[in-house]
């Protein structure tokens, strides 16, 4: 699953998921959990890169 958390995350909370892509989005609450399916994360993932506010990629992300 992947998990978009709000940018507010600290770097420990980050750290419970290292494998997971996180994504700069200010729409999104600071609570909010939410799960895209593939082609939806990368037409996101496309619009953060271009707008450069990917916070984090895991390292097993299947993006990279």
């Amino acid at each position: 699953m992947i998990i978009l958390k709000h940018y507010y995350l600290s770097e420990l909370e980050r750290e419970k998921f290292e494998n997971e892509l996180f994504i700069v989005n200010p729409h999104i609450g600071k609570d909010d959990i939410l799960s895209l399916d593939d082609k939806e994360l990368v037409a996101l993932y496309e619009e953060q890169t271009r707008n450069r506010q990917i916070s984090r990629i895991g390292a097993n992300s299947p993006i990279m």
